[in-house]
């Protein structure tokens, strides 16, 4: 008599490891670390659009009535993310504090974006300019920002 073995592999695009994010938001809160600060604030306003077929991106996008001068976030990934996955993100955050850095487009996916699921999301951006948009041409930033956004 034959034996076979059925051998399945299932590969992510990433874990929980590739990422150094906050994981402690509560409901409608961003907690955002970049470099010295640490805040949390509330953004009351989500959309999550996943990447499906010839999209070019998809993306997480946090925001208050208000827009910019209550905080905004912007996160963009180049693969479709189910939850558990970790992807290459870039994005931009603009936070009342004074905060305003991003990435450049022309300049790939330097961060990792975390759909925890549930509504839940972490990120942490890397290769940061400072704003304004469209950061292309401003001085590079030396941290990393990273967050989490826990919707209702």
């Amino acid at each position: 008599m034959r034996s076979v073995v059925l051998l399945v592999l299932a590969t992510a695009c990433g874990s929980d490891a590739d990422i150094d994010a906050p994981d402690d938001c509560a409901v409608d809160e961003v907690h955002i670390v970049h470099g010295s600060a640490d805040e949390r604030i509330t953004l009351t306003n989500h959309a999550f659009i996943n990447k499906f077929g010839s999209q070019t991106v998809g993306t997480l996008d946090l925001s208050s009535p208000g827009g910019a001068a209550n905080g905004l976030i912007h996160v963009e990934f180049n693969k479709l993310a189910a939850d558990g996955d970790v992807v290459d993100a870039r994005g931009r955050v603009t936070l009342p504090s004074g905060i305003d850095v991003g990435n450049c487009d022309t300049e790939g996916f330097p961060g990792k974006f975390h759909v925890v699921g549930d509504g839940v999301w972490r990120w942490e951006l890397r290769g940061l300019h400072d704003g304004p948009t469209p950061y292309c041409g401003n001085g590079a930033v030396a941290a990393s920002l990273s967050g989490c956004y826990r919707a209702e």
